[in-house]
């Protein structure tokens, strides 16, 4: 099975529709493209046939899951495009795909990966990800 099937499989079992799972993977694409991602829905329902609302409601739904963070971006007071973090979403396709026996050899994955051993799947939604900063993963205090 390749990557991408498992990738599918994963996001599948976050409850996301076909639809929402090709969202998904163009978020993915843009974020392995330019290292962030400022979505413009019109883009996207262009090549794909879906509406912007439905665009809108995938991301929402992925931020719902906690595997999206949403930066509010101003300038001059003004709202400008949001910025989304896909961080958190990598790291859990990262550890779904190494629970489901595919290798990685990059020593950061495998470094994130014994981070992550023993408890990742009920601290998942209290860590905060950052992959670019030096120390990637934080527990943020439970409420």
């Amino acid at each position: 099975m390749k990557k991408h099937d498992r990738i599918w499989s994963y996001l599948f079992s976050l409850g996301l529709t076909a639809a929402e799972r090709e969202i998904a993977f163009h978020l993915l694409r843009l974020y392995a493209y330019y290292g962030m991602v400022y979505p413009k829905a019109s883009e996207f329902t262009e090549d794909a046939g879906c509406s912007k609302r439905s665009f809108w409601r995938a991301v929402a739904k992925l931020e719902e899951a906690g595997v999206l963070d949403r930066i509010n971006r101003y300038l001059h007071h003004r709202q400008i495009s949001n910025c989304y973090r896909l961080d958190k979403l990598i790291l859990c396709i990262i550890r779904y795909l190494a629970e489901h026996s595919v290798p990685f050899t990059d020593k950061f994955t495998q470094v994130i990966l014994r981070l992550t051993a023993s408890s990742f799947w009920q601290t998942i939604g209290r860590t905060r990800v950052r992959l670019r900063d030096p120390i990637p993963l934080t527990l943020e205090a439970s409420a």
